[in-house]
């Protein structure tokens, strides 16, 4: 609560009365006074008094918005003040962690980002909030030459075009469901592709995937060989 001796000053302009007010709240400690006072004044003569109690918000280096890559958010403060951050929606200045290198996030999600500042008088600045969704592109169809037919004659191989900086895992002749597939499921149940594969003799089905270099698996194709050596 403000003392009586300021109701003169804080419909003043009264450059000196400010002062005098805020020396007085600073020798007993009371930041609250201060930034009480801090809303009183109207003109930039006046607000200037009062530049240290100023905090500016963090400046979080990213948009909110939905990126398909691995996000590294940085957090700066203009002020070089102390920055808190929350990633749970939690008030940053209650829960916040102290920031002190970049924020990963590589798997793909929702993420909310709240962060504020601290300056060395203990005061914080307005809170600043973020949200992200990673959500990552799925790669392009392999393609398999020969596509499909019948062949004969000795060492007929297939190979496999795979899109760039993708691997290849392909599979014969599947009994499963492979439309849910994931990348464990590929990964594990597939063989991957390095170099041409040698056509088998009969008549079968070959599964052919795509994964990404962030986990993301494509669409099979199914190529039906048809073989007599």
């Amino acid at each position: 609560v403000l003392p009586l001796i300021s109701l003169n000053y804080m419909n003043s302009d009264n450059k000196n009365a400010y002062k005098k007010l805020i020396a007085i709240y600073e020798e007993k400690g009371d930041t609250d006074a201060v930034l009480a006072l801090y809303k009183t004044a109207k003109t930039d003569t006046l607000l200037s008094l009062f530049a240290d109690y100023e905090v500016e918000a963090p400046v979080v280096s990213k948009k909110s918005g939905t990126y398909d890559e691995k996000l590294s958010i940085s957090l700066t403060s203009s002020d070089d003040a102390k920055i808190y951050y929350t990633l749970d929606g939690s008030s940053p200045k209650e829960e916040g962690e102290l920031y002190r290198e970049p924020i990963i996030f590589d798997e793909e999600g929702d993420y909310e980002i709240s962060a504020i500042c601290e300056s060395d008088k203990g005061i914080y600045s307005d809170m600043v909030t973020r949200e992200y969704t990673i959500k990552y592109e799925i790669p392009g169809n392999p393609t398999a030459i020969p596509a499909e037919g019948t062949f004969s004659g000795e060492g007929q191989m297939i190979t496999i075009q795979v899109p760039t900086g993708c691997n290849a895992y392909y599979i014969w002749n599947n009994p499963e469901d492979s439309t849910s597939w994931g990348k464990s499921e590929v990964i594990s149940r597939c063989t991957m592709y390095i170099e041409p594969i040698p056509m088998a003799p009969g008549n079968n089905i070959l599964e052919v995937f795509t994964v990404s270099p962030k986990g993301k698996v494509s669409r099979s194709i199914k190529c039906n060989y048809i073989y007599n050596p």
